[in-house]
């Protein structure tokens, strides 16, 4: 099976750029004959995960941001009353 060598650095995947970058780079590598496909099946399914850990990551700050809010109102509320 044919892998990239060690001395190539690693991905720093930070971002959904990132990952878009990856995939456009592992889509090259296959269709040179530099990496094998089911490296290549690896990485895209690695690089979904990733994808829906961004996403969820992103969900729990939203919902974490509205929790302050209505904390914050439940609170002006409260000194309203």
């Amino acid at each position: 099976m044919r892998t990239l060598d060690e001395a190539v650095p690693d991905v720093k995947i930070e971002n959904s750029g990132n990952v878009m970058m990856l995939l456009s780079q592992t889509i090259n590598q296959v269709l040179k004959g530099i990496i094998d496909p089911r490296v290549a099946k690896a990485v895209g399914y690695l690089a979904n995960l990733q994808i829906k850990t961004f996403e969820l990551n992103e969900l729990e700050k939203r919902l974490a941001k509205l929790g302050a809010e209505r904390e914050s109102r439940m609170a002006a509320l409260s000194r309203v009353s």
